[in-house]
Formats: C-alpha cells, sequence, structure tokens
C-alpha cells in the first residue's frame, strides 16, 4: 500500500498516462475515480489499483503466482 502524489488532482487517466506503464499489461480499467492495471512478470500477476485521493493516489499493489490467476479473479478486486 502507498500514497503517490498527485498535487495537481489529475485524473486517473491523467495520472496513468505521465507515468508511462509498463508494456505487457493484460488488463486495464480506468474510470474517473480510479484505475486498475495488471501485468505478469517471472510468473507472477502484478494488480495495481489506485483510487484518486484528493492530493495523492492510494494505491495497492498485490502480487501472487500466475497459477492462482482463477482464485484471485473471483475476489472481483477491480469493482
Amino acid at each position: 500500500m502507498q500514497a503517490v502524489p498527485n498535487p495537481d488532482g489529475a485524473s486517473p487517466a491523467a495520472f496513468l498516462a505521465a507515468r508511462n506503464p509498463p508494456s505487457g499489461i493484460i488488463y486495464r480499467r480506468v474510470t474517473p475515480r480510479f484505475f486498475a492495471l495488471s501485468s505478469i512478470r517471472n510468473g507472477r500477476i502484478c494488480y495495481n489499483r489506485c483510487n484518486r485521493g484528493r492530493a495523492v493516489m492510494n494505491c495497492v499493489l498485490i502480487k501472487y503466482p500466475a497459477a492462482e490467476k482463477r482464485k484471485w479473479d473471483s475476489r472481483s478486486l477491480s469493482g
């Protein structure tokens, strides 16, 4: 978990675009309130969700084995 400074109050889409997200993204969802991304690296899924705050983006990064994808998908993290 982390709070990433967003002093200009950029939208999740603008905030994400300014940070050049990694290639290989397999899931992307962007709304006015949050963005969620996932990619696979070294046999692990990296899922990152950031919710828009006043001057920060409140983010959670979860890494788990790609073999457990179905189990984690059922947890509806991006909802």
